[in-house]
């Protein structure tokens, strides 16, 4: 299973990284509505904002990406091309 997870943002741009996580420490990932998918980790909550509809894709393919086994220490996630995660999450 891999250690570190990588979702990326708009804000990512060639040669830097979306929102890293320590993937021992994520305790859930839900989505809330068609557009917010929260991520709870490290006790706190990361609100993510997604393009039109995206949220139940998005949480999909973080949870496709936490299960997948043999993989490297560190991975990111892939996103349908329909899905954009809006700037960077709020974390409370």
């Amino acid at each position: 299973m891999i250690q570190y997870l990588t979702i990326p943002t708009t804000k990512s741009t060639a040669g830097t990284s979306g929102i890293t996580f320590n993937t021992d420490l994520i305790t859930a990932v839900v989505y809330t509505g068609t557009t917010t998918f929260i991520v709870y980790a490290n006790n706190r909550t990361y609100t993510f904002t997604t393009s039109a509809a995206g949220a139940e894709g998005a949480v999909a393919a973080i949870n496709k990406a936490l299960a997948a086994g043999g993989k490297p220490l560190a991975s990111s996630v892939v996103f349908p091309e329909t899905i954009t995660i809006a700037n960077t999450p709020t974390v409370v």
